[in-house]
């Protein structure tokens, strides 16, 4: 009686938290597209992600279709980019990343003056300095080989990069780094081989190559300390800086199939320069990182993998068997050093598993998948699958244990066509998923986007409310308060688009990049700020190593069901700090423990600490500790020295000692009885260390 009573009580809790956000309030605050002035179908716009900077606006990335230099990108009604040399029969996708204000002002972009960017790679990441990471696939225009790489920013520069390879077109990966103005201020170029051979590809031919597909990447993300991760395929050698990265599971490659190559990570620091890589090893048909995302100083990742039949493949200390080559998810903790904490691998239990739309979150202390798929998983005594056989696609939520990685529950949402694209932890405790539709085959298909509460102990879906009554691709969802800003793409159809609680009317012969601004209900929104008592734009000084000083911080609102916070240190090395906010300096540690005459005086060193929301990570704040060199004195143990300081006087009571420098150099001698004063400094007497002022 006992358990039904709990299972009772737990379902009417249930309902209470599905129930309470009042999604029927929700209303459109603006909405604009990116397009091409000269609309026909061929000029399809598609956004990348999004973003938000560390004064809540927002960052976002995409591509932009266009056949000539004369045409204008526009964005609602502001012009924002020419269009790009093209000679194919289709439209060049030029690489298009703006600043957006909180009302959908552009306040900066940069754009693609020549080449192009390869489909679902354009990605965009704030820095701790209040600039961005761009990251994208690049090559040449098609019919126009000889002109470069070439982007223009907000100040009016041109950046052309350094990449030619002949008659190819050949992807490369880039990274741009751009400043708060929207100013580039250095691009690395990654690239592959572009050199093929019948030994190296055994499935090659000179009329099916095209090495150009030999590197794709799709994740980004910047830690706290501004290193850079980046991640996908690769089926040909990868060259970053003079590091050659080789590449395995190409035996297959034809120079067109993507069942080929393995998954890459690539760490940066915050300048573009080469760390470190990760990869797999043993044999798979073909893996390739599909998201990054940092949480404090861990980065997660999703990659989607194909095994072998009675295969084996590994990550890091992870050993995965594998029983078929259906497309399933890989999933991983990784720390900055790339060292993998754990890694799991979904193996799909579905003939002809595929996934679109891959999207990972992390929210405390779980992790979850979304996207569009035909997938099957077991957890525990029950099994998840699509609803019927032939629907090709439909809404799944996987919900992990993001201390393990284990799967926990499922959703799989019984709309043919469908997908999640996003998801977020509301202030209430419940999730919201943002849904799009898929461009019809069949006119009975229903097309509508919707955000639909989710109840995160059950995974079972609640009040909803239709945001546009057309959608296609689903790109990125990201909320700050009660805001939600989505990202995605409609048109294409000879009907008109419409938004929940907008009077504005969209239609479109071409699929066209949507930008959304939702005034969501209270419930729904997210945790919007987090308030410390010092001043984030004041440094905080601690005086010596080993001090400490307690953060006290706070979330908005606090009556957010979810309040933790994550605490992290750029450089632990100068200044720890755990999970409760108390920083303890450290640079100086080594220093004391040094013999006296190898000492050197510590220089004051800084680190940066950030306090992230755990339950939304888009929110955190940082500001800077210095560490000084000690400036009062410190005390001696007179037992031992028998000596005295007063000032920058010192005085040796009953036997003489010699006073050294940091540098071991003896400074002054101070006979029995005797005093002596000494420019301010730091002093080293019988092994003791003290700072004269």
């Amino acid at each position: 009686m006992k358990k039904l009573y709990s299972i009772m009580l737990m379902l009417s809790l249930t309902t209470a938290m599905v129930a309470n956000a009042a999604l029927s309030d929700v209303k459109t605050l603006w909405v604009k597209e990116v397009k091409n002035s000269a609309d026909n179908s061929k000029l399809t716009t598609q956004g990348g992600n999004m973003a938000l900077d560390a004064e809540g606006n927002l960052l976002v990335v995409g591509q932009a279709g266009s056949t000539t230099v004369d045409e204008v990108i526009c964005f609602g009604d502001e012009d924002v980019a020419t269009g790009v040399n093209y000679a194919g029969n289709s439209a060049n996708q030029g690489l298009l990343a703006m600043k957006l204000s909180t009302d959908g002002s552009v306040l900066w972009t940069l754009s693609q003056t020549s080449g192009e960017v390869a489909n679902n790679s354009a990605k965009i990441a704030s820095t701790a300095d209040g600039g961005a990471v761009i990251m994208c696939s690049a090559r040449h225009s098609e019919g126009f080989l000889t002109d470069a790489i070439a982007f223009v920013d907000n100040t009016g520069n041109e950046t052309v990069i350094d990449y030619s390879v002949g008659d190819e077109r050949s992807y490369c990966g880039l990274v741009i780094k751009v400043n708060g103005e929207g100013a580039v201020q250095w691009v690395k170029t990654i690239t592959a081989n572009t050199e093929a051979s019948a030994e190296q590809y055994p499935k090659w031919t000179a009329n099916s190559r095209n090495i150009g597909e030999g590197l794709k990447i799709n994740g980004l993300a910047v830690d706290n300390a501004g290193n850079i991760y980046i991640g996908g395929n690769m089926v040909a050698t990868v060259i970053v800086d003079d590091v050659a990265i080789e590449p395995h599971n190409i035996a297959t490659w034809n120079g067109k199939t993507t069942d080929a190559g393995n998954l890459f990570v690539i760490k940066l620091d915050a300048e573009g320069n080469y760390v470190k890589h990760l990869l797999t090893t043993g044999v798979s048909t073909t893996e390739a990182v599909q998201q990054l995302k940092t949480i404090g100083n861990d980065i997660y990742m999703f990659a989607l993998a194909k095994g072998v039949a009675a295969g084996e493949f590994a990550l890091g200390n992870e050993t995965f068997a594998t029983t078929n080559n259906y497309q399933s998810p890989l999933v991983a903790k990784l720390d900055g050093n790339l060292d993998v904490t754990w890694a799991k691998f979904y193996e799909s239990t579905v003939s002809g598993s595929a996934w679109q739309m891959p999207t990972l979150e992390v929210y405390g202390d779980k992790l979850y998948l979304a996207g569009s798929a035909k997938f099957g998983i077991t957890i525990g005594d029950n099994s998840y699958a699509n609803s019927a056989s032939n629907h090709a696609r439909e809404p799944w939520l996987l919900q992990l244990d993001a201390n393990s990685g284990n799967a926990l529950a499922c959703l799989v949402a019984p709309r043919n066509q469908h997908g999640f694209y996003g998801v977020y932890e509301g202030v209430d405790g419940n999730l919201y998923v943002a849904e799009r539709g898929m461009t019809p085959a069949n006119v009975n298909w229903t097309n509508k986007g919707a955000i639909t509460c989710v109840d995160p102990a059950t995974l079972t879906e609640g009040e909803s409310v239709e945001y546009c009554n057309w959608t296609s691709d689903g790109q990125s969802l990201l909320v700050s308060g009660t805001t939600a800003y989505l990202m995605f793409r409609h048109g294409n159809q000879s009907k008109d688009v419409t938004f929940v609680g907008s009077d504005d009317v969209f239609n479109s012969a071409a699929f066209r990049w949507t930008q959304l601004a939702l005034q969501m209900p209270e419930e729904a929104g997210v945790v919007s700020a987090i308030n410390l008592e010092n001043d984030p734009s004041q440094t905080l000084v601690i005086e010596k190593g080993g001090d400490t000083y307690q953060l006290n911080a706070s979330v908005v609102p606090a009556t957010a069901a979810n309040t933790a916070l994550i605490y992290t240190s750029s450089d632990e090395g100068v200044v720890k700090v755990d999970q409760n906010g108390l920083l303890t300096a450290d640079k100086h540690g080594e220093w004391y423990a040094a013999p006296a005459r190898a000492r050197r005086a510590p220089a004051a060193e800084s680190a940066v600490i950030t306090v992230t929301s755990a339950s939304n990570p888009n929110v955190k704040t940082s500001f800077t500790v210095r560490v000084d060199n000690p400036t009062a004195v410190t005390d001696l143990n007179q037992d031992e020295t028998r000596v005295t300081v007063s000032g920058n006087t010192i005085t040796a009571a009953t036997q003489a000692v010699d006073v050294f420098n940091p540098l071991g150099q003896c400074v002054a001698r101070v006979g029995s009885g005797e005093s002596v004063s000494l420019p301010a400094g730091i002093y080293i007497v019988q092994g003791k260390k003290f700072i004269l002022r």
